[in-house]
């Protein structure tokens, strides 16, 4: 190696440290495969029940789990079989984690693959995955279960509303 090729890397060494540059490059295969993955199989998230619309997420986002919680531990929905203790447990943790840290954005906890809680729109979004995912991409996630939600909201709201005019017609 000559001294030129030695001082020239030294000087982009000292330079990626300096300016904090990641120089690390992403493993192209397993992008790929998750592309293919996806592109094979298109997920379609029309539906009526609020269950189904999150297993069909789940399958969406690549991810094992996904739990729904109000920031008080209570379950709004999951695919978990001990979704009750893991909703508490989640908020619980998440409420000690942000009194010590304030405005926590999220928790992530490596143990047995991931845990996740992210706080979206006064709601408690846990995932349980292989990899983790980033703060983008749980709320992705969190935005297409609010979506529904909204959604659901807007139909209960019309057939109550439907509901009252037949009343107030037959009276």
């Amino acid at each position: 190696m000559s001294l030129a090729s030695l001082v020239k890397n030294a000087l982009r060494k000292f330079a990626e440290i300096l300016l904090a540059i990641d120089s690390s490059v992403y493993p192209e295969t397993q992008f790929n495969s998750v592309k293919e993955i996806l592109s094979r199989d298109q997920v379609s998230i029309t539906s009526r029940d609020l269950k189904e619309v999150v297993k069909k997420l789940r399958k969406k986002h690549l991810v094992d789990g996904i739990s729904v919680a109000n920031l008080n531990g209570s379950l709004i929905i999951s695919t978990e079989p001990n979704a009750l203790k893991e909703a508490i447990t989640s908020a619980a943790l998440y409420q000690y984690i942000n009194s010590e840290i304030s405005n926590s954005k999220a928790v992530m906890i490596k143990s047995n693959g991931w845990l996740m809680i992210l706080p979206h729109a006064d709601k408690l979004y846990i995932v349980r995955a292989d990899a983790s995912l980033t703060e983008i991409e749980l709320k992705a996630l969190a935005e297409d279960v609010e979506r529904f939600l909204m959604i659901e909201n807007k139909l209960n709201g019309m057939q109550e509303s439907n509901e009252k005019e037949e009343a107030s017609i037959k009276t």
